[in-house]
């Protein structure tokens, strides 16, 4: 009955109109998950400028992030689509310009559009920039700000921007704080102030790659290292919180305050050790997929809480109302809310090719991961399916912990189960990124700097022969899904192109050896030498793949096929 109350109190509140042309400011606290914010019941104060933001504004529960990494999550943030419809996973990164965004819709209603991204998997590096007249990146800034961190760097490019512009317009800023994301090392007083944490966790803590490095076999995250990654983690997610008091603080002093939507929310949250899972990849768990979302409008909002579920994609939506003019429908009754929360996790091939590449077993991490979620109050149920290896069914209680549904559950939970597996498939049944046309390609390699920040964050390598940027995946995915269906024009001509970009790492130069054997190239003997040499430099490589490149080779230069 409260809850109702609370949501009739909103819907009351959405019947005054803007005073003036409204902002709007959206807030990315890059890999926060709502259950270590203090506004979401976490016993430890991480979010006191979140805190009081909710409090004068509207809470969301059961917000839901739609990918657990940050390419594809800020892809549908900004289209409103899902990640098999706008294609930005692993295997195609580029925003194609057909896709409308917040910015584009914001842009053309005339409000000026401003961008800064700390994270570089939100940039214009996969096109993320489209739709903004300025959109900057903060690692190509640090020269000017010396002596600031990357969201410092943000907020002093804010403040310039937002002093310098005639403040009778309105506008759309959107800002990514990547403070929480790995590595953690939390500025003092943050780096001590949530529990004691001992020099093996801030070894584990200063690892960008420690995933890879767990799937390798190189580290072990234990129970015991868990409480000290938390305090390291819940120490960057408060320097990212005052970073968010920051910017309200100018927005208060402007007197931009009243008249501006304020938007904050995550892309994904993150794992934290818990059963020896981190970062937040090959997983569609509860503490990735659950998000803050807080939203303030003052004279437009009432403050609340609201419970129904809410898709980080239904944001579009409301930022296409504010362009148009109109107030949103901001808590939504019951029955009108999304059935199911989609998530969808398509295959890692970074991840993939680098474990196999140091000749682990990849199979267990090449599979596509969906999930469909129904909230039940604070708890819910999950609907799991890997392609291949079929759905299940998962509980999930208010604390978020996941329990796979017993025979019991199942017999008495069957028409959900089919409810769910319907949701899922009406969402992966639209287009795919397979069906996309073959355009999703980089316009030009990332820039040095690009690299350097992606490193930093753990999603780019140093292989034998350079640097691989995640750019050269696409190229490389195409050449093997040529190679698949027979194709050995295509399959060669896409490796080169990935082997030109990447670097030569061995594996890509092992098939790109097997494309040009296979597609009787004249130069498939400089390939297979290409190869062994990089083996021979001390690049890892199974013995199989090195005997069958030796006996090619022999054969060619004895000229048998």
């Amino acid at each position: 009955m409260v809850a109702l109350l609370t949501i009739g109190l909103v819907v009351v509140g959405l019947i005054q109109r803007p005073h003036r042309a409204t902002s709007v400011v959206l807030v990315v606290l890059d890999t926060v998950r709502a259950d270590h914010c203090s506004a979401y019941g976490y016993p430890k104060k991480t979010t006191p400028r979140l805190d009081a933001l909710a409090a004068e504004g509207l809470l969301y529960e059961q917000a839901r992030a739609v990918a657990p990494w940050t390419l594809p999550s800020h892809a549908s943030l900004f289209t409103g689509l899902p990640p098999s419809a706008h294609g930005c996973t692993f295997e195609h990164r580029w925003l194609l310009d057909r896709f409308d965004t917040m910015a584009e819709r914001l842009s053309a209603s005339g409000r000026e559009t401003f961008g800064v991204t700390t994270n570089a998997n939100a940039s214009s590096l996969y096109h993320l920039d489209q739709g903004f007249e300025t959109f900057l990146e903060t690692w190509t800034l640090r020269e000017r700000h010396r002596g600031l961190d990357d969201s410092g760097i943000a907020n002093a490019e804010i403040r310039r921007w937002l002093e310098g512009r005639d403040p009778r317009t309105p506008f759309f800023l959107f800002v990514n704080y990547a403070d929480a994301h790995l590595p953690y090392a939390p500025p003092p007083p943050y780096d001590t102030q949530f529990g004691p944490v001992d020099e093996r966790a801030r070894a584990l803590a200063a690892k960008a790659d420690l995933l890879e490095q767990t799937l390798l076999g190189d580290e072990q995250v234990s129970d015991a290292d868990t409480e000290g990654l938390s305090a390291l983690y819940d120490g960057e997610l408060r320097a990212a919180d005052a970073r968010l008091g920051e910017l309200l603080d100018l927005l208060a002093r402007l007197d931009l305050a009243e008249d501006t939507l304020v938007i904050v929310t995550s892309d994904h949250g993150e794992q934290l050790g818990e059963g020896g899972q981190v970062d937040h990849q090959l997983s569609l768990a509860e503490s990735l997929l659950r998000v803050p979302l807080v939203v303030r409008f003052p004279g437009r909002i009432r403050p609340g809480r609201v419970p129904e579920l809410l898709p980080a994609t239904e944001l579009k939506g409301w930022l296409d109302e504010i362009a148009d003019g109109r107030l949103p429908e901001w808590s939504p009754a019951p029955d009108r809310s999304p059935f199911a929360a989609i998530a969808e996790y398509h295959r890692p091939v970074d991840l993939v090719d680098r474990v196999a590449a140091a000749g682990r077993d990849a199979a267990p991490l090449d599979v596509r991961r969906f999930a469909a979620y129904r909230a039940r109050g604070r708890a819910g149920d999950k609907l799991l399916r890997l392609e291949p290896g079929g759905d299940s069914l998962w509980s999930v209680d208010e604390q978020g912990r996941e329990r796979l549904a017993s025979t019991a559950d199942l017999e008495q939970q069957v028409e959900l189960q089919l409810e769910l597996q319907r949701a899922l498939d009406q969402q992966l049944g639209g287009a795919t990124f397979e069906e996309l046309p073959g355009d999703l390609t980089f316009e030009a390699p990332p820039d040095a700097s690009a690299l350097a920040d992606l490193r930093r964050l753990g999603y780019a390598t140093a292989l034998a022969g350079g640097a691989v940027g995640m750019h050269a995946s696409e190229h490389w995915s195409a050449g093997r899904r040529a190679a698949a269906r027979g194709d050995t024009a295509t399959a060669l001509r896409e490796l080169q192109v990935a082997a030109q970009l990447a670097g030569e790492p061995v594996t890509l130069l092992y098939e790109l050896a097997q494309a040009a054997d296979a597609a009787r190239h004249p130069d498939a003997a400089g390939a297979l030498v290409r190869f062994l040499k990089a083996v021979g430099s001390g690049a890892p490589a199974p013995a199989t793949q090195v005997e069958w490149a030796k006996r090619r080779l022999d054969e060619l230069r004895e000229g048998r096929r």
